[in-house]
């Protein structure tokens, strides 16, 4: 039986936005999903919709303070990331298309 994170450790609200991979994408049903500690948070449609446009990809999340773990799938590169985080730099998150995959950026606290 897995054993939860404490039901009373702080947590930190924040959100992910994922960048549409413009340049890469050929196919309307490429996805982009996100796993936070080991468990599914959110699949996105990254493609290009029919009517021409691109699609906003932003989830709201609330993780534990402290280091986590964001792993992500990208299905137009066919590629993962894998990257460790600490929430008490920040809760922001930004997925940022790159040539061969995703760029993990954190919005850092003043």
């Amino acid at each position: 039986i897995p054993i939860p994170a404490a039901g009373f450790a702080p947590t930190v609200a924040g959100r992910i936005v994922v960048q549409p991979p413009e340049g890469r994408s050929k196919n309307p049903e490429d996805f982009f999903e996100i796993f936070v500690n080991g468990e599914k948070l959110h699949r996105f449609r990254v493609g290009r919709m029919a009517d021409g446009k691109w699609p906003v990809c932003e989830v709201p999340i609330v993780l534990r303070t402290g280091p986590d773990w964001i792993d992500v799938w990208d299905s137009s590169s066919n590629s993962k990331l894998r990257s460790q985080i600490d929430t008490r730099e920040g809760g922001d998150f930004l997925f940022v298309p790159t040539a061969d995959g995703y760029e993990l950026r954190q919005t850092r606290r003043e």
